[in-house]
């Protein structure tokens, strides 16, 4: 029964190993993880807060044409600017926006932009 007990335990010590080395590839190469970044109302995947977005004033700015997708966990007053002079392309995947201000603004001098509604998904720009 001991070397029954070992066994088991060696192979649960090797499936341990593998499932640990598998995570931190995960986490140091990124490997299919796609995190998007709560910024005020609005979650952003792609591009980096700061450089391609920001948020202020109950807006998400949208700085430069780096690919972001859009979404929001809920009804929000808050809304969404174009800056970029290089355009920009968004994907709106579940955004509601219920602003008394515009929802969904391009600035004057602000490029072309690409805006993609997600399949399966509902938008709401009021």
């Amino acid at each position: 029964m001991e070397k029954i007990f070992i066994h088991r335990r060696k192979g649960l010590l090797k499936k341990l190993h593998i499932a640990f080395v598998s995570a931190a590839a995960v986490m140091i190469l990124g490997l299919g993880v796609t995190a998007g970044a709560e910024t005020g109302a609005f979650i952003v995947t792609g591009g980096v807060e700061g450089a391609d977005y920001e948020y202020a004033a109950n807006v998400l700015t949208v700085k430069t044409a780096e690919p972001l997708t859009i979404s929001t966990s809920g009804s929000t007053a808050d809304s969404i600017q174009i800056a970029s002079a290089e355009g920009a392309n968004i994907t709106l995947e579940g955004v509601d926006i219920n602003s008394s201000a515009a929802a969904f603004h391009i600035l004057d001098g602000a490029g072309s932009v690409t805006l993609t509604l997600a399949d399966g998904s509902t938008n709401v720009l009021k």
